[in-house]
């Protein structure tokens, strides 16, 4: 049986906690460790967390404070830094305990995961050789489920490395959008990565919209500007924002963050191979109209 790692970053999720607690209690193969890193909340997640790992020992749950406290929760920058540290945390952990594992997994406190999701993840990966994959991240909003099956790259949420994938791509990097340049470093270096549109997992709210949807888009827009997103791609998720989500608020507080962070702020990524990554995302879209 696969052996595992879970991480989890928590930041005042009481509301949610409960409902991803039962996702993976019911899920075919349980964590050997799973590290949940409370990013100092100030709700009763802690409590929750605690009394869980009470009641289901087979969960394996570990609580961490995360050490440093901030005073605005930045989801640009912080929540790499807590996740890295949450990693460091599990594989110290695990070596103490002298814990085995196969796999490490980042699951946010906001996603559910079906039963079969990691072990079908867990099969694909080694069956067709892939460093870094994810299924495809579905939004509940609203009673409606929307599905993000345009992007090719590993989602963040219930993303997986193979034990030599996480070292091989360099571990977890503190940085803007932490799984794009993952998975980038990893094509640059040979590392195979995937998106297994069939196996699908659910976010309680659309990605980074945990204080708003209005400053998620805008979040949203600024991480893209740091990563020297073209205008044209800029544009089509303008457009397929407005499509999917049929409000312009939320398309224009997307593109509003993008020109906040490319004129205002000034601050752009220095990972060299982004540049020959999205020229090659161009190509693919130029290829799909021109068949």
């Amino acid at each position: 049986m696969y052996k595992y790692l879970l991480i989890t970053p928590v930041k005042n999720e009481e509301k949610n906690l409960p409902k991803v607690f039962n996702s993976i209690i019911h899920s075919t193969i349980k964590p050997s460790l799973w590290i949940i890193i409370d990013d100092n909340s100030e709700d009763n997640s802690k409590e929750i967390i605690i009394d869980t790992a009470k009641k289901f020992p087979e969960l394996n749950i570990v609580y961490v404070r995360y050490p440093k406290i901030v005073k605005e929760y930045d989801l640009l920058f912080h929540y790499s830094e807590v996740c890295r540290y949450g990693f460091k945390v599990a594989i110290n952990i695990a070596k103490k305990r002298k814990i085995k594992w196969d796999f490490l997994v980042l699951l946010d406190a906001d996603t559910l995961l079906p039963p079969n999701y990691l072990l079908n993840i867990f099969e694909s990966m080694k069956r067709d050789n892939v460093c870094i994959a994810s299924g495809n991240v579905c939004d509940i909003t609203g009673g409606k489920i929307v599905c993000h099956s345009w992007n090719p790259l590993p989602a963040g949420t219930g993303r997986v490395w193979t034990r030599r994938g996480f070292y091989f791509t360099g571990g977890y990097t503190v940085t803007v959008a932490p799984d794009t340049i993952s998975s980038i470093r990893a094509i640059k270096i040979g590392c195979s990565c995937k998106r297994y549109s069939q196996f699908r997992l659910y976010h309680l709210r659309p990605a980074s919209s945990k204080l708003g949807s209005i400053r998620g888009y805008f979040i949203n827009g600024r991480r893209d500007a740091y990563l020297r997103k073209p205008l044209l791609l800029t544009f089509l998720n303008f457009l397929l924002i407005l499509v999917s989500s049929y409000n312009i608020f939320y398309s224009f507080s997307y593109l509003s963050g993008y020109l906040y962070q490319l004129f205002i702020k000034k601050e752009t990524s220095k990972f060299k191979y982004l540049e020959t990554y999205w020229k090659n995302r161009l190509r693919a879209i130029r290829n799909i109209f021109i068949r």
